[in-house]
């Protein structure tokens, strides 16, 4: 449970920072997605990286703060719901309920995230996440212009179609020149036709 709430916490932390954000390229607004940020260059698909790094090593170093842990919550409570909305889900669950011998799903979760406490969760980022312990697929059209663009370490400033609060600006500088600690041999580009095999 908890490494769930850590990672739903984390994809949340990404999202809130980009959502903040609006990237123009080529005079089109993009809002985010790896695969329109790096369409013709690769540079937003590194700034975008860059971000999702710099929140995984904040959270990495610093933990969860008392306010995300009670948001964070207070959200998968109910988003157990979404997880249980068909008829499908609704018996795979209740078969791994029975399987594993606790409550029906909906109702074990609450009860787990209840007692789940600020301390269990800032224990298992530290045991669980490395910074230089992470593997990051990608989805792009463009692979080889985005691995360029990591593997160059260059700058990736961004551009907005409207001015942006000082406190945004500020940090972009940071993420802009973000380290991306990664060697040629560990980038690589699978085609679709191979993903699964």
């Amino acid at each position: 449970m908890v490494t769930t709430l850590t990672s739903n916490t984390f994809r949340a932390a990404c999202f809130s920072l980009l959502r903040t954000r609006t990237w123009v390229a080529n005079s089109k607004s993009f809002k985010s997605g790896f695969d329109r940020l790096s369409r013709r260059t690769g540079i937003y698909g590194q700034f975008v990286l860059r971000a999702a790094l710099y929140e995984y090593d904040k959270l990495v170093r610093d933990g969860m703060s008392k306010e995300t842990f009670e948001i964070t919550r207070e959200f998968l409570s109910k988003y157990v719901n979404v997880l249980t909305a068909t008829q499908d889900a609704q018996l795979g669950y209740a078969l791994d309920s029975r399987y594993y011998r606790i409550a029906d799903f909906p109702t074990y979760m609450r009860e787990q995230l209840a007692k789940l406490t600020l301390d269990d969760v800032n224990r298992a980022i530290r045991q669980h996440l490395k910074s230089g312990a992470m593997r990051i697929a990608i989805v792009t059209k463009d692979g080889n212009g985005l691995r360029e663009a990591i593997l160059s370490n260059k700058a990736s400033p961004i551009t907005y179609n409207a001015p942006k609060p000082k406190e945004i600006t500020d940090e972009d500088k940071i993420i802009e020149a973000y380290k991306i600690t990664v060697k040629p041999g560990d980038v690589m580009i699978v085609p679709v036709d191979r993903v699964f095999q």
